[in-house]
């Protein structure tokens, strides 16, 4: 994963990223999530704020659902500012 993050350094992956959110499985939109956060990608948190009314179950690391993983990320964000 590390060596993807490093891949996806210009703004135009970033915001593949944030489509991809839209579209993807709960698991994957939390992979998603996760990318974003570790990309400090502040311009996602109108989606970010999209998925915290989504309520599937992210089905690996007992991570919960996509909304508390989405909130988790926008306050990680927020505190970067």
């Amino acid at each position: 994963m590390r060596l993807v993050l490093r891949e996806l350094t210009e703004p135009y992956h970033t915001m593949d990223l944030i489509a991809a959110c839209l579209g993807l499985r709960a698991s994957e939109i939390r992979l998603s999530i996760y990318a974003l956060q570790q990309l400090h990608a502040k311009e996602a948190f109108p989606e970010l704020r999209l998925l915290t009314e989504e309520d599937a179950n992210i089905h690996f690391d007992g991570l919960g659902t996509v909304a508390k993983a989405a909130k988790s990320a926008i306050s990680k964000l927020e505190a970067m500012r």
